[in-house]
């Protein structure tokens, strides 16, 4: 489900039924009509225009254990698919899409070179929410508007409001207790990315947030595989996606609404839209997509972040020894225990450039944490012509399937591969991903490096961390990371942040 659809989606949701018999009817009413197509999806052989011999080794699953595995553990899919043809690529079917998954330095290399493979087309063989048709000049549009948000006067101005928003969430926990990693920090990003990106009539509102949050928690998680091949079948998993869609969309559209017809004006990017003369549906889209894009991938490498650093206790005092190094820089002195108001005040002060430029070791360690918590899986759609890679041939029209993991984890690069630490990353040429590859380099970057280190800096100047199992007691090691949930990689196991106020 696209925001093109949003509109259609919000006059669906006015129709005056019973949700649950809406959903009763239309299963009802589609299930002979969808009974053969979908069987012969599912199970009967499907011809495919691809009569090259050097097509890579077929992965002998059926095209239903294929749809199971590769939406829901799709690192193991991948994994094992190699062991299982021990090849560097091999195909396999998602219903009528053909997808050659390719590993190792040509797989790298391909994502790299060959610029017919379609990032945006890629996405929608995964996600019911990349639109059929979407405007290509639109989301180049608003990259430009991500863009010029991250420029240094913008970032520089905004560095107190993100500090402010940080420390507001931070004075919710107490002086000591036991955190959720996959929630606690989370949220704290969550509200620094809209900062920047968003209105601060809704980003001073924790109530509303925490509803906005929850609306695009619902729209990250809600996705089937049955919603992206059957998006004309809702089930509960659609209608939450059309609820969760709809009041999105009207909440932000009051808020655009409110503000072009004499609200007040703010220093914010809804005001910059505005006085650039952009639509009341163009700013809406913009308010809606952009947060999407950003915060979940932001609080999920930041989670890790500081779990790894609440389980190395050398690292974490690396890290502070450096931040308190660049207050000193700057004549800036903090009081024992400061509060809120302190930490702002004093961390406000520093320089955007020295936050950029003057954190190397934090800067491996953020790097160290998006090598091994970060399980993407690059996605293309070949959109033409054929290509050749190593000994295989690549036909238009199919997807191409490449792990992250597959470099960042790989032992013949890294010595002990899930080990975090970041001292390694002092070598030279060792093949990187980090924010991301060739011509899809990730946009916001500038934004989420400095959310984690105002993040960081404020949580180890406030706190003594460290990580505890669920029986409470300390951990020996960080947790490891579930490399099958590509969405919010969280640890396997149960686990919390300890923290406590730091004694000077």
């Amino acid at each position: 489900m696209g925001f093109d659809l949003i509109p259609v989606l919000i006059a669906s949701a006015c129709v005056s039924i019973n949700i649950r018999e809406l959903a009763t009817l239309a299963a009802t009413t589609l299930f002979l009509l969808t009974f053969s197509y979908s069987t012969s999806l599912w199970n009967g052989k499907v011809s495919h225009p691809y009569v090259d011999e050097k097509q890579a080794p077929e992965l002998k699953l059926s095209k239903a254990q294929a749809v199971k595995s590769f939406h829901r553990k799709r690192f193991d899919f991948l994994r094992d698919g190699f062991k299982q043809t021990g090849s560097w690529a091999f195909q396999f079917e998602l219903l009528k899409n053909r997808v050659v998954a390719v590993s190792g330095e040509e797989g790298r290399q391909m994502l790299l070179r060959e610029s017919g493979l379609d990032l945006y087309e890629g996405f929608q063989i995964v996600l019911e929410s990349i639109p059929k048709g979407y405007d290509h000049h639109q989301v180049n549009s608003f990259y430009k508007r991500l863009l010029y948000l991250q420029k240094t006067d913008n970032l520089s101005f905004m560095i107190p409001y993100l500090l402010s928003d940080c420390q507001r969430k931070i004075d919710t926990w107490g002086s000591q207790g036991l955190l959720d990693p996959n929630s606690a920090i989370y949220d704290i990003t969550f509200v620094m990315v809209m900062r920047v990106l968003n209105s601060f009539d809704i980003t001073d509102d924790l109530a509303l947030l925490s509803r906005l949050q929850g609306w695009f928690d619902v729209l990250d998680t809600s996705t089937e595989p049955a919603s992206v091949y059957f998006p004309w079948i809702y089930g509960p998993a659609s209608i939450r996606r059309l609820w969760a869609a709809t009041n999105l969309y009207l909440t932000f559209k009051s808020f655009v609404r409110k503000r072009m017809n004499g609200g007040t004006a703010r220093p914010d990017a809804l005001q910059k839209l505005i006085d650039s003369n952009q639509t009341e549906e163009y700013m809406t889209r913009f308010m809606i997509a952009l947060p999407l894009a950003g915060a979940r991938s932001t609080g999920t490498i930041g989670k890790w972040l500081i779990m790894f650093l609440s389980s190395d206790p050398t690292w974490a005092s690396f890290v502070r020894q450096e931040v308190e190094g660049l207050l000193s820089t700057y004549n800036i002195t903090l009081p024992d225990n400061p509060c809120h108001e302190d930490l702002t005040h004093a961390l406000s002060q520093v320089p955007l450039t020295a936050w950029e430029t003057k954190l190397p070791s934090l800067d491996l360690c953020i790097r160290e944490t998006m090598r091994i918590a970060q399980p993407h899986t690059a996605l293309r759609k070949n959109t033409g012509p054929d290509f050749s890679a190593g000994e295989f041939t690549i036909p238009s029209g199919a997807f191409v399937a490449y792990s992250f993991l597959d470099t960042t984890l790989n032992p013949s690069h890294y010595a002990d591969p899930t080990r975090w630490d970041p001292s390694r990353l002092l070598q030279k040429d060792i093949p990187s991903i980090g924010w991301g590859m060739g011509n899809h380099l990730c946009k916001g970057q500038r934004l989420a490096i400095l959310t984690m280190k105002l993040l960081t800096a404020s949580l180890l100047l406030r706190f003594d961390l460290s990580m505890v199992d669920e029986k409470l007691e300390k951990m020996e090691a960080p947790p490891v990371p579930n490399y099958n949930d590509q969405l919010t990689c969280q640890p396997m196991d149960k686990c919390s942040i300890k923290f406590t106020d730091r004694v000077s």
